[in-house]
């Protein structure tokens, strides 16, 4: 003859219960967890791209910088369009506009 003890089992039952939704919850958490890690490294590859792309265009930029600058080819545009070197510039100033501005009127 077999004796059951009910109360025993709802407390068996009641820790299983509790154990099972320990391990879905966890599992769960662990599914989002890693959606969000791989969402992570995907954005993280299109960033690296992007600043691949950006220092890309940034060389390409100061190499035609460069080239638009090259002291021979001003030179050779200098000498091309008849232009002079001066030894000592005179630049516009606030006296020089002054100036300017009475011959203007006059």
């Amino acid at each position: 003859m077999t004796i059951t003890k009910p109360n025993e089992q709802k407390r068996n039952s009641k820790a299983l219960m509790v154990v099972a939704l320990c391990l879905i919850a966890g599992g769960v958490a662990y599914v989002f967890e890693y959606n969000n890690l791989v969402k992570a490294r995907y954005s993280l590859e299109n960033l690296e791209k992007n600043i691949k792309e950006a220092k890309t265009r940034e060389s390409e930029i100061k190499n035609s910088i460069y080239q638009i600058t090259d002291p021979e080819k001003i030179k050779k545009f200098a000498e091309e369009n008849a232009l002079i070197l001066e030894e000592m510039p005179a630049y516009i100033s606030e006296k020089t506009e002054k100036t300017l501005s009475k011959l203007i009127e006059e």
